[in-house]
């Protein structure tokens, strides 16, 4: 997400999902967020949402070099103020876009299927 030029990394983590679920009474009312009917709140929600997946992308980053012992250079996610701040109404659009991309890649289901063993397969012996 670019802030005043800036790319901040986003990730919907459980961490994320959490932080977002206090602030709608549940991750289920999210939808909340985006009701146009009040604006100005729906501005302050996307906002806030948008902290909620820069500060989860960072504190991941940040996790897994202490997992692996590596050198971190995670960027340090804005505050939800300062994201208050800097953002303009007419930044929104773009906001909401990359939130519910984030959204939609975190709640991805990766499936791996293994072929399976045929109960009715010969054994076979090598020479």
């Amino acid at each position: 997400m670019s802030v005043c030029g800036i790319e901040y990394p986003v990730a919907y983590t459980v961490e994320a999902q959490n932080t977002i679920a206090k602030r709608f009474d549940g991750i289920e009312n999210i939808e909340k967020a985006f009701d146009n009917s009040d604006i100005a709140k729906m501005v302050d929600n996307v906002a806030f949402i948008a902290s909620a997946l820069m500060s989860g992308a960072e504190h991941r980053e940040r996790v897994r070099c202490a997992m692996f012992s590596i050198e971190c250079d995670a960027k340090t996610a804005p505050t939800y103020e300062m994201l208050c701040a800097v953002m303009s109404p007419s930044d929104i659009k773009t906001a909401m876009e990359v939130i519910m991309a984030a959204i939609k890649e975190g709640n991805r289901v990766t499936v791996e299927v293994q072929p399976e063993k045929s109960k009715n397969a010969k054994a076979t012996q090598s020479k």
